[in-house]
């Protein structure tokens, strides 16, 4: 089941992330399906206290996000959560 999420929710991918997950760290507009845990994983840093909060609920159901490119390098908009 879809839910949206609120607009101003935003995620960054560092250019490794982008690779991984196929798409252009530099790039603006695009969408991309990734599963929450993975994309937790994938920062090796790993995310702050509020992003793992946000992304918990949605790892704790094994589900994906929905991310359309922001108008910044790396930056992306969560705008929906499949669970």
């Amino acid at each position: 089941m879809n839910h949206k999420v609120s607009p101003q929710m935003q995620i960054y991918l560092d250019p490794d992330q982008c690779r991984k997950f196929g798409v252009d760290y530099y790039g603006s507009g695009r969408k991309i399906t990734v599963n929450a845990q993975m994309l937790m994983d994938s920062n090796p840093n790993g995310y702050d206290a509020q992003h793992q909060r946000m992304l918990k609920p949605t790892i704790e159901v094994d589900g994906d996000l929905v991310l359309s490119q922001a108008d910044l390098p790396g930056w992306f908009n969560i705008v929906a959560e499949i669970k």
